[in-house]
């Protein structure tokens, strides 16, 4: 679009939806029988998002100052209950609002490429819409088992600072020309500054 580049994470779930921003899993509640329900763990779509915008960045040599928008939207079956954003970065909502909230975008930031810009980003972007039944069999493949992966329960192994053996926890970095990567920082902080670079 003339505003920018929109990155569109589609969720088709029903139930009701919690999320954090900075959570790796957000939660689907979904009613059972006798007032009671169950809760299902998914991959944070935000994070997910964040690797597409990541890698089209790269693909498409644009820097971070370039209009690209990050959408996260949900089915108009499910209840946004609890989402919580730390950033202005994302905007998640339900499917019957995305017109909506691209015109207010449009109208807020105005236009920012050309026609011809927009032409060109298309031409790039459309080959890679183009593959075969068995690449998209091997990608539901992928992401279903990443699924159980998620689901199953897991030892959780605890890695310690070498500096000071303080536990060291997954961090996302807030500022500078790193901001968005992740890291392992020692849970001593700030007494301890110890980080590894997961990114």
């Amino acid at each position: 679009h003339v505003s920018g580049i929109y990155v569109i994470e589609s969720k088709n779930y029903s139930g009701w939806i919690f999320g954090n921003e900075n959570d790796k899993q957000w939660t689907q509640s979904l009613p059972m029988s006798g007032g009671r329900s169950k809760k299902v763990r998914f991959f944070n779509p935000i994070i997910q998002n964040k690797v597409h915008l990541r890698w089209l960045r790269k693909y498409l040599d644009i820097g971070v100052d370039f209009p690209v928008y990050s959408y996260i939207v949900f089915s108009d079956r499910c209840e946004l209950k609890n989402i919580t954003l730390s950033t202005t970065e994302h905007t998640v909502i339900n499917r019957r609002l995305l017109p909506f909230r691209i015109r207010r975008n449009f109208e807020k930031v105005g236009s920012k490429l050309s026609t011809a810009e927009v032409d060109s980003f298309y031409e790039r972007l459309y080959p890679l819409t183009q593959i075969t039944e068995e690449q998209r069999a091997l990608h539901i493949k992928t992401v279903e088992e990443k699924k159980r992966s998620l689901s199953s329960p897991a030892v959780k192994e605890i890695r310690k600072c070498p500096l000071c053996g303080g536990e060291l926890v997954t961090r996302t970095v807030k500022k500078g020309e790193r901001a968005g990567k992740h890291i392992l920082g020692c849970s001593n902080f700030p007494s301890c500054r110890y980080i590894e670079n997961l990114d």
